[in-house]
């Protein structure tokens, strides 16, 4: 008789975590500015290929390795469904939105003029951008003598000092590096004079009789 002899041997198992899409915000974008971001994963076995499954942002794509990239066109909010596949066909998806602020710039169109020895004050408006950080400053002129800028609050304010007509442009830069400038004149007139009439009661000059 021939005898059979049977071999086994233990093979490891490994078992791969959940696929997930761990991005689950994306940074503020701007009109007219290019955009890259890249979408993160884990779990599954990659290597991975990504997709929109619903929505779209205009002038932006996903890359089938997972980069949001593009330059977005209109101010506005989106919403996105992304979905990533791993070589074993597993799927998983994440609800993404992204805002695209509107472009940063001055609103303040015109600024008022002053007269010399009287307080002048004037908040520039600034619409836009990221909203944080804002840096103010003078680029080309000189303000009014007697004025100065606040730089993080975007104050004129002052006392003006001499009269003249200014002309000067204001920048704007905020923490998206966005960067806007408005151009403005100011005049500044002489401080008018007061005219004081005084009347008192009537007198007569006694020079006897």
């Amino acid at each position: 008789s021939v005898n059979s002899f049977g071999t086994s041997a233990s093979m490891p198992l490994t078992i791969s975590p959940a696929l997930t899409i761990t991005t689950s915000t994306l940074p503020t974008a701007f009109p007219g500015v290019a955009y890259n971001q890249t979408l993160a994963v884990t779990g599954g076995v990659g290597p991975y290929s990504w997709s929109i499954t619903s929505g779209s942002i205009p002038g932006l794509t996903l890359s089938t390795a997972g980069v949001l990239s593009g330059t977005p066109q209109t101010a506005a909010t989106f919403t996105i469904t992304a979905q990533a596949v791993d070589v074993l066909n597993a799927t998983t998806n994440q609800t993404l939105i992204l805002t695209v602020n509107g472009a940063l710039q001055l609103t303040t169109a015109t600024l008022p003029g002053g007269s010399v020895g009287i307080p002048w004050s004037q908040q520039l408006a600034v619409a836009g951008g990221s909203g944080l950080n804002r840096q103010y400053s003078i680029i080309s002129g000189a303000l009014p003598a007697g004025l100065g800028l606040n730089a993080s609050s975007g104050v004129i304010s002052g006392t003006p000092s001499a009269a003249a007509v200014s002309s000067f442009t204001v920048q704007v830069t905020d923490s998206s590096t966005l960067t806007t400038s408005t151009a403005y004149t100011v005049t500044i007139n002489p401080l008018g004079s007061i005219n004081v009439q005084f009347r008192g009661p009537s007198t007569s000059l006694y020079t006897g009789p």
